[in-house]
């Protein structure tokens, strides 16, 4: 569900009238994340990974305002929920999109991104669902760490749409990083609201 955010008595109003004229709104911030604690419960062989990474990114970002805005006809919306549209690479190495409902149950969660995937792989065709207002759109590069990305952009709503991307995790003496890459809107948030979500990424992962 959707309704119109009050942008008159926005504390962001001055700021978001300003970028909301850029050609180009969006920052990018890049970052190594601690990740040991996960990576632990993960060489367990029960769960895959990039499902975890994405349900508690997912987690922590519902319960942000700001990433659950978007413009859409020139206004800001804002959803009660957010949901995750990630990359799918098939057998043949070309890519689609499959769409990751978010649920706070991760048993949930997991069971419907693997009946996401199985779909998509099945009729080689993207998710639909992918292309939803209510998205953060999710990439992960397994082959590598990286300092920084760039991506593809379609579309003024398109830019409101949060762009995570995971990397390659490596260790460093006794901790396991990852890479991470956040794209954002200026005209909606600000360094500050994702390092709300960094914060509550991880906590998210230590309480998982």
């Amino acid at each position: 569900m959707q309704v119109l955010f009050d942008i008159k008595n926005w504390n962001r109003r001055k700021t978001y009238e300003y970028f909301k004229t850029f050609d180009s709104p969006t920052f990018n911030i890049c970052l190594n994340l601690d990740i040991t604690e996960l990576y632990n419960k993960c060489i367990t062989g029960k769960y895959k990974f990039n499902h975890i990474l994405q349900y508690c990114a997912l987690k922590a970002l519902n319960e942000i305002q700001e990433f659950r805005l978007r413009i859409s006809d020139d206004n800001v919306v804002l959803f009660d929920k957010i949901d995750g549209g990630t990359v799918l690479m098939l057998d043949d190495h070309s890519i689609r999109f499959c769409f990751y409902e978010f649920s706070d149950s991760f048993s949930l969660f997991q069971e419907n991104a693997l009946l996401s995937e199985a779909s998509v792989k099945e009729s080689l065709d993207t998710d639909p669902r992918s292309d939803n207002l209510n998205i953060i759109h999710f990439s992960v590069i397994p082959w590598f760490a990286f300092t920084s990305v760039s991506h593809a952009q379609k579309g003024k709503e398109n830019n409101s749409i949060p762009k995570i991307v995971f990397g390659q995790f490596s260790k460093l003496s006794d901790q396991w990083l990852i890479p991470l890459s956040i794209d954002a809107n200026h005209a909606l948030m600000d360094a500050w609201h994702v390092n709300q979500f960094i914060i509550k990424f991880q906590e998210s992962v230590l309480s998982f």
